[in-house]
């Protein structure tokens, strides 16, 4: 009988997420540039980094927190996104 493996780094979707996230919007060299920017948040990249820093400075829930495993786990950017996203939609 035997024992499954565990490697020690596991598939995250979340971290996975948060990296595309960065790579697609957020890096100086970006998939996607400042003219795609507005049509998936609605609004200039200047203004949502600036509503990112101001949230994450006066409200908790933005702030980057980490589980019991210590990793990371959504951080303030998926978060912004996830709230900007809902209101767009009007949930």
């Amino acid at each position: 009988m035997g024992f499954k493996q565990h490697s020690k780094e596991k598939h995250n979707p979340q971290r996975s997420f948060r990296e595309l996230l960065i790579k697609y919007y957020f890096v100086d060299d970006s998939t996607y540039g400042h003219m795609q920017f507005p049509r998936r948040f609605c609004m200039r990249k200047g203004l949502f980094m600036r509503l990112l820093g101001n949230m994450k400075i006066n409200y908790p829930y933005f702030q980057t927190t980490w589980d019991a495993t210590n990793q990371r786990i959504f951080n303030a950017l998926q978060k912004m996104h996830t709230s900007n996203t809902s209101v767009n939609k009007g949930l």
